[in-house]
């Protein structure tokens, strides 16, 4: 009502829309090389990365979601450490839950 009052329209307002990519085809070659050079990049550093080279700056989610539509995985070495500890804690029976 109040639309129709102010402009004489009757029709609804568009919504939504298409809305560009944050991350362009040309962004997601450089982010793969990364990942290809190095594999257990942080998402936050591929992030730190992206807005060094090329000035954007996304999200850990934006980054995450380039990272998949790549179909790559950044995965972090766990270090020999851990793994002896987590040995040592299931040999005395107690089960660590998390990853």
């Amino acid at each position: 009502m109040r639309q129709y009052r102010q402009s004489g329209q009757i029709e609804a307002k568009q919504r939504g829309g298409y809305q560009k990519p944050t991350i362009q085809d040309e962004h997601l070659s450089m982010i793969k090389s990364w990942v290809e050079e190095k594999n257990d990049l942080l998402l936050s550093e591929l992030c730190y990365r992206l807005q060094e080279s090329t000035g954007i700056r996304v999200s850990i989610s934006t980054m995450h979601r380039a990272v998949e539509k790549l179909d790559l995985r950044c995965k972090k070495k766990v270090s020999m450490q851990v793994s002896k500890i987590l040995h040592e804690y299931r040999n005395y029976g107690m089960n660590i839950v998390g990853g």
